[in-house]
């Protein structure tokens, strides 16, 4: 075998294997304007159904694990959920998008995620856009965006759909993530 049938024999396996992660691959958009989604520690608590979501107290306004209501609320909201109904929806593999409540139009764009996904998945098992996304306003947020899943957060200066539509995507319907 000659030296160029050895270096064929090893570049092309290679740049099939480059090929095939590059077409598959589940990296975010590059975004200059959200950072980089964290993981959180579970919250200990985490195991507790409450009956009253109003009387629970978080730290956060935008809690991604802890004490919750049961079941799953999806939509537009204009009031900010209480934290243990927002955990409850992130427990069923829900996503919230949470904007500060000075920014009407980061708002509307935000709520146009939801609003333009209904209908979609309408006769599939799988649930759909408007199934699994939250959006509310929330008083004093750290970031003019906040996109929470279970256990998991990203910040955003601003709205970026191709970057939290790719955190959406990668992250709802996925309790798994703990």
């Amino acid at each position: 075998m000659g030296r160029g049938t050895v270096v064929k024999w090893v570049v092309a396996p290679i740049a099939l294997l480059l090929s095939l992660t590059a077409c598959g691959s589940d990296e975010p958009p590059q975004s200059t304007v959200c950072t980089d989604p964290t993981m959180e520690a579970l919250d200990p608590t985490s195991g507790l159904h409450v009956l009253r979501p109003d009387e629970v107290e978080f730290d956060d306004p935008t809690p991604t694990s802890g004490p919750h209501a049961p079941g799953v609320l999806a939509g537009v909201f204009t009031e900010t959920m209480p934290g243990a109904v927002q955990v409850g929806h992130l427990e069923q593999g829900g996503v919230i998008i949470s904007v500060d409540s000075g920014t009407d139009d980061v708002f509307a764009e935000a709520s146009g995620v939801v609003r333009s996904a209904n209908g979609e998945g309408e006769g599939s098992s799988e649930p759909s856009v408007a199934d699994l996304v939250m959006v509310q306003p929330v008083d004093d947020l750290p970031a003019t965006v906040v996109v929470t899943a279970w256990r998991s957060r990203i910040s955003c200066s601003e709205y970026d759909s191709d970057y939290i539509s790719w955190f959406i995507d990668d992250r709802s319907g996925r309790p798994d993530l703990n």
